[in-house]
């Protein structure tokens, strides 16, 4: 992402690490959601790219990292259910034990029925039960999720939104 971005250009993103607004919500125990919006080529992307970073240099033991990258013009990065499920498997990816809160039927370890898992009507409501309860897990004081370029989200956009603002936040 970086790369397709034109690569990272740390005096374009650092002075929003020091902004104080920035410095209360990470410190903060009741602020649970930063919400970054403007409009298209103001550099939120590199802004996110930056928080990452940030953030990834700064984790603790307690916590945890996972992002998404929206992308509208690649069919597999631009829906809700993508964006969960890339969230998702971010966090299993560097903290297996969460898969203890996978259903037994989705944390199949056949690799031929891998790729079938978790695709259907049903997908978005099992993604967004299961991965409150990855958040929830006892070993984690904080978890953040970061999603950029949301407004590229095709579908199911609303439901995502939804969830971030009721059940996420």
């Amino acid at each position: 992402m970086e790369q397709d971005k034109g690569g990272l250009l740390k005096h374009c993103y650092a002075w929003i690490l020091n902004d104080p607004q920035l410095r209360s919500w990470q410190n903060s125990k009741g602020a649970r959601l930063l919400w970054i919006k403007g409009d298209p080529g103001k550099g939120k992307t590199m802004l996110m790219i930056g928080l990452v970073d940030m953030l990834t240099n700064q984790l603790k033991g307690s916590s945890a990292l996972s992002y998404f990258f929206c992308q509208n013009t690649v069919p597999h990065l631009n829906n809700g259910v993508s964006v969960l499920r890339g969230l998702i498997w971010k966090l299993l990816w560097n903290h297996p034990t969460l898969r203890k809160h996978m259903p037994d039927e989705y944390s199949c370890k056949s690799k031929d029925r891998g790729k079938e898992i978790l695709k259907g009507s049903n997908t978005f409501s099992i993604l967004k039960t299961m991965l409150p309860a990855m958040l929830r897990d006892s070993r984690f004081e904080t978890v953040y999720l970061l999603v950029d370029e949301l407004d590229e989200c095709d579908s199911d956009s609303n439901r995502l939104i939804e969830w971030i603002a009721k059940d996420a936040s």
